[in-house]
């Protein structure tokens, strides 16, 4: 069973700028969530938790006041939607602005090589590592994995 930690803290110790490296990043995977297609808040939360495997999923309490600070923002709009079945009777959907588009753009464009880095840093030079230790076998299975995952990634960007 993974451990939940709460935002910006490892092992129980604070880190600095956690929260605001986490609401950046949080903001960021919420208006790429939303490119998909308008959701409600719970849509967001279950999506987010199916991209990361069920290893997270954002709690109500940092969403919702995020998708308010995007809406005034600009970045998101939101459709009130006639629904029996909700409280009230009418659901709230978030969608992007074109303004939100725009963002969504620049910080793909911004983050692309970061985040290749990032992965070579991560992955790549973690197998090296553990083959210097004499992990071999652990090493070649990472870099397997790693190879089968990046034929899959090489097949969507050439269809991009």
């Amino acid at each position: 069973m993974s451990e939940v930690r709460e935002a910006g803290q490892v092992r129980g110790k604070r880190i600095q700028g956690g929260y605001a490296r986490f609401k950046e990043n949080l903001k960021n995977i919420v208006v790429r969530v939303l490119a998909e297609r308008p959701m409600h808040g719970y849509e967001i939360m279950k999506r987010i938790e199916e991209i990361t495997e069920g290893r997270w999923r954002p709690a109500p309490g940092a969403l919702y006041p995020l998708l308010e600070q995007l809406r005034k923002d600009g970045l998101i709009e939101i459709d009130r939607i006639d629904d029996q079945g909700v409280r009230g009777g009418r659901k709230v959907v978030y969608r992007l602005s074109e303004s939100g588009w725009k963002y969504l753009a620049s910080i793909l464009i911004d983050n692309a090589e970061y985040k290749v880095k990032i992965v070579e840093y991560y992955i790549l030079e973690g197998a090296r590592l553990l083959k210097e230790h004499g992990l071999e076998r652990e090493a070649r299975e990472v870099c397997e994995r790693f190879l089968k995952a990046f034929e899959k990634l090489t097949e969507k960007a050439e269809s991009c």
